[in-house]
């Protein structure tokens, strides 16, 4: 169901109460949506650990393949790769951003596929990586034991890190789920040091077009370096690997769920790319020194 909150408008009624009561967890407010979301990406979780190839599975996000537009990635992924598609999306959305030695947080890390990236090809020097759902968080904590990593279950909306500490933060087709993004820009803001950067991927559609961004950012103070409209590279991507991917899920119960979740041709997420009343665009956001 991911993305068909979106797509279904049902964004304010998910923000309803106004007044909701704590958690216990972190402090975090209880919300009928978040514990939806939390519910399913548990399932998603415990769905591919009954599988043979769950422990690689490091990937949720729909992926990127190249055509004509320009490419802002700087590292060049082997031909054949498993989830190629997927770890290119998260090298365009990292671009020539610098992240050697970096303290880098993750939000929205699911199965730790962009911290792995981190790791693997930029040189970071440590990542933290957090999740709505405690099954995914633990699954990194388990599988991504590489130095520098950590891994916590946290709400977006109130990250749990103190201002300023970090170098850059990464987000990636995650936000899309988030009941009020500009709450997250707020303490993205927050955590960021002084000319950290904000590497930002996402589904956007009327309610939350990417100006949303641009307002926020701008009257943040905040200089917006880059941004890309990916959503042709993205439907291709879906086109390639999406029913394959629905394997995985096969004798679940989900397939007509799933279908939606990879955004498989037919779905109400792709014909909302191919009608553009949904685009997937690409930021980079600086916060002033």
């Amino acid at each position: 169901e991911r993305l068909l909150r979106l797509l279904s408008a049902r964004r304010e009624k998910a923000r309803e109460p106004a007044a909701r009561p704590r958690s216990a967890e972190g402090g975090a407010l209880r919300d009928p949506w978040k514990e939806h979301l939390r519910t399913f990406y548990d399932g998603i979780t415990d769905q591919l650990a009954a599988t043979d190839y769950g422990n690689v599975s490091f990937f949720l996000n729909l992926g990127y393949k190249a055509n004509d537009n320009p490419q802002r990635g700087v590292i060049e992924l082997p031909a054949r790769m498993l989830n190629r598609n997927s770890v290119k999306l998260v090298v365009e959305t990292i671009g020539d951003q610098d992240l050697t030695g970096a303290t880098v947080v993750d939000v929205g890390c699911g199965r730790g596929g962009t911290a792995w990236t981190l790791h693997r090809y930029f040189g970071v020097g440590s990542v933290i990586g957090m999740d709505l759902s405690a099954g995914a968080a633990g699954f990194c904590g388990r599988v991504h034991t590489f130095e520098g990593a950590h891994f916590l279950a946290a709400d977006a909306e109130r990250l749990p890190f103190k201002s300023e500490c970090c170098d850059a933060v990464t987000n990636i087709e995650s936000a899309c789920d988030y009941p009020d993004r500009p709450a997250f820009y707020g303490e993205v803001c927050r955590i960021l040091k002084p000319g950290g950067a904000f590497l930002y991927a996402d589904v956007f559609m009327a309610g939350h077009t990417p100006e949303v961004c641009y307002n926020f950012f701008e009257a943040a103070g905040f200089v917006i370096e880059r941004h890309d409209d990916i959503t042709s590279n993205v439907q291709a991507s879906c086109l390639e690997v999406s029913n394959r991917r629905l394997d995985a899920f096969a004798g679940t119960g989900s397939g007509t769920q799933m279908k939606d979740f990879m955004g498989a041709p037919g779905s109400v997420v792709f014909k909302a790319f191919e009608e553009r009343t949904a685009t997937f665009d690409i930021f980079r956001v600086r916060k002033p020194r």
